[in-house]
């Protein structure tokens, strides 16, 4: 009898694997092939096919709480159609941060919205707990990878047909707008609790181990041994032990302040040379030049002072 159930449990395993790797392959090709085909696509009908896959997910986002874990649970299941991490708030907000055609805001979602999609299925979470036999589980396991797959391919087809293209100039700007993402998920999570859509207590609120998925509230204990040599990187005073205990907590996204600014505008600058390697050239050459002639003219200020 246990010999069967070993069986049974590799063949779900298995089929976990398999559906996994499935989604790994889905997304790279189905990348590519729509980069290749939206380069090939004119101006309005890029814009038509860029609109309807962020607009898919924008519905994709709210139609979870139709699927029976989450319908059952309901009105305190709403928090999970609520912006409450990066990857949820990019669902929601793409499609009106594309429509304002603001090149700082199309510059976040092909940088941050690009790689939160891609990094949830390099670093799954969700198809870990996957029941197969479960119809439910099975839905909201579709629906999650279906919408970060969108995710993904909205931007690329923004980038591959050129209705937007990114620049080393403004590279600075997406660790401020990512703060402020960070900063709009922390605000959600205080609408929920003065709400009463959650009954957690303002200790567990602001707990980097309770709904911390954007890690808004500190890093979650789980990180420590893989990340736990980079937490050098947070500033002491954005610590400090919740009153009356002896529990460390982080100042929300202010913590982040400094790894965010380091790590973002570094990889922001070096993917933004894909697109202008050659102005990046003549920039720093300008910038080598100016800097020269400045201090020929202080040498010489100092030489006629004398």
């Amino acid at each position: 009898m246990s010999y069967l159930v070993s069986i049974n449990v590799l063949k779900i395993e298995m089929g976990v694997n398999l559906f996994y790797l499935s989604t790994l392959f889905v997304i790279f090709a189905s990348s590519i092939i729509l980069f290749l085909i939206s380069s090939k696509l004119n101006q309005k009908k890029a814009h038509r096919l860029v609109l309807i896959l962020l607009f898919m997910n924008f519905v994709l986002h709210f139609c979870k709480i139709l699927i029976p874990p989450y319908l059952h649970d309901f009105p305190s299941s709403l928090k999970v159609i609520t912006p409450d991490n990066i990857c949820a708030f990019s669902a929601v907000f793409f499609p009106f941060m594309y429509l304002s055609k603001n090149k700082y805001l199309r510059d976040y979602m092909a940088y941050l919205g690009t790689a939160s999609g891609i990094a949830v299925f390099l670093f799954p979470g969700s198809y870990l707990d996957f029941n197969v036999i479960d119809f439910g589980s099975v839905i909201e396991v579709s629906r999650f990878y279906i919408s970060h797959l969108l995710l993904t391919l909205g931007p690329v087809a923004m980038l591959g047909s050129k209705l937007h293209t990114l620049n080393h100039r403004r590279a600075y700007a997406v660790p401020l707008i990512f703060l402020f993402v960070l900063t709009y998920i922390g605000l959600n999570e205080v609408f929920l609790k003065l709400s009463g859509i959650t009954n957690a207590s303002w200790q567990d609120i602001f707990s980097n181990n309770y709904r911390n998925g954007a890690l808004v509230f500190g890093p979650m204990s789980t990180l420590d041994e893989s990340l736990g040599k980079f937490y050098f990187l947070i500033l002491p005073f954005f610590k400090y032990y919740y009153p009356g205990t002896q529990d460390l907590y982080y100042i929300p996204v202010l913590w982040l302040a400094l790894p965010v600014f380091v790590f973002f505008s570094l990889g922001a600058f070096l993917l933004s040379l894909l697109y202008t390697k050659r102005q990046a050239c003549l920039d720093y050459k300008s910038y080598k030049q100016k800097r020269k002639m400045r201090l020929t003219y202080k040498r010489s200020l100092k030489i006629v002072s004398e």
